[in-house]
């Protein structure tokens, strides 16, 4: 269920009637004064005749409150906003809660007296939450220089959308793809989760599939020490320099399991005898040979497609790729060469498409490696035009 909230109106404001709870899988508030400050700014940039989206709160039903699992930092920077504004009347029952963080809690609901040079409130000074109050003083410093009046009417005009996801949602599951790396779901997520798709029921592939990509998607460091050493060994030759073979067929003997380490067991890391050997040693430090590359993994991707496309002389009546690279249509751009696209004047396989189009990634990002880099620790920058 998706609502729309609009953050003021003319007798109330998101958090009147509601409760939020903040879980405790969450981190805490860690907004710094450059994002909030930016919010800010947004909101007063709002023109006269237009309402500003500012996002979306993703939360779960618990009881009579809402859990929060995706947008807690701008819910909670939107709290201390009003309470600054002094928009928010109900200081009863604090309508913003932190599972098991009593710091934040006893913050939140004395925000007010923390800051006042007035109050006669006996505060606890070792129980205050110092992100939640740097955060209330960058807000009343930004406000010092604002047009309140300007603010509290584009408050009114600024929509929040609350999105309750289903009743019986693997929340843990849920968490961990939307905040795992701090940021939302990406473009190559979702290629990645369609060209899977066309692999069902063919479990094998799938792994293949999945290991190479996730590989691939670490895009700084070289694309072997994303790969456990046996894995390496097969894809790269004993010297792992050895360019990727080309055949489908060739991969399915890769030794590909979620059981594989690099590691030691606990039993060989424990006796008396254990040691490193060289090799493993030198393999460390070539682990943390690093290099920052000069494209992100969407642009690389729809490179790759370039090169397939040309690779594979996929042909089409249409112009199957834009003459711009463009990160936000990278979804669009595989869907209409696997739909529209045709090999020797027949259409696609999309199966064909998938395992043959994995394996020119793997081979492009090798090249690219042994090619193209911009080392970081070094004293010099390599240009060249891709």
């Amino acid at each position: 269920m998706v609502t729309g909230i609009h953050i003021i109106t003319n007798e109330k404001n998101i958090f009147t009637n509601e409760h939020y709870i903040v879980p405790l899988y969450q981190r805490g508030y860690a907004w710094e004064e450059k994002h909030i400050v930016q919010l800010i700014d947004d909101i007063m940039d709002v023109p006269n005749d237009s309402q500003y989206y500012i996002g979306s709160l993703i939360v779960h039903r618990r009881n009579d409150a809402y859990e929060v699992i995706d947008g807690q930092q701008r819910l909670t920077t939107l709290f201390l906003l009003l309470n600054y504004l002094e928009e928010i009347h109900n200081k009863e029952h604090v309508a913003l809660r932190f599972d098991c963080r009593a710091k934040s809690n006893y913050t939140l609901e004395h925000i007010n007296e923390i800051v006042s040079e007035t109050s006669h409130v006996l505060i606890d000074d070792s129980n205050i939450q110092q992100e939640l109050l740097s955060g209330y003083n960058i807000i009343r410093d930004k406000l010092k220089s604002i047009d309140i009046k300007k603010l509290k009417n584009n408050l009114c005009k600024t929509v929040l959308y609350r999105i309750e996801v289903p009743k019986h949602t693997d929340l843990n599951h849920y968490f961990e793809i939307m905040n795992t790396r701090g940021e939302q779901l990406e473009q190559s997520d979702v290629l990645k989760a369609n060209l899977m798709a066309y692999l069902q029921g063919d479990k094998k592939w799938q792994e293949i599939f999945a290991t190479i990509w996730d590989a691939c998607r670490n895009i700084d460091g070289y694309i072997q020490m994303h790969f456990p050493k046996n894995i390496r060994e097969e894809i790269f030759g004993s010297y792992w320099n050895e360019l990727p073979v080309k055949r489908i067929k060739d991969y399915l003997n890769l030794s590909i399991s979620k059981k594989q380490t690099n590691g030691h067991s606990i039993k060989e890391a424990i006796s008396t005898d254990f040691k490193i050997t060289s090799e493993e040693a030198s393999n460390e430090r070539n682990q943390k040979t690093r290099f920052e590359s000069i494209i992100n993994f969407s642009y690389f991707l729809l490179h790759t497609l370039r090169v397939f496309v040309h690779q594979e002389h996929i042909t089409s009546q249409t112009d199957l790729l834009d003459k711009m690279l463009d990160d936000k249509k990278l979804v669009d751009a595989f869907d209409r060469v696997i739909r529209q696209g045709e090999i020797n004047n027949k259409p696609i396989n999309p199966q064909y498409f998938v395992k043959s189009f994995i394996i020119c990634l793997l081979r492009t990002r090798y090249l690219f490696d042994l090619y193209i880099t911009q080392v970081s620790d070094l004293d010099f920058e390599v240009e060249f035009i891709v």
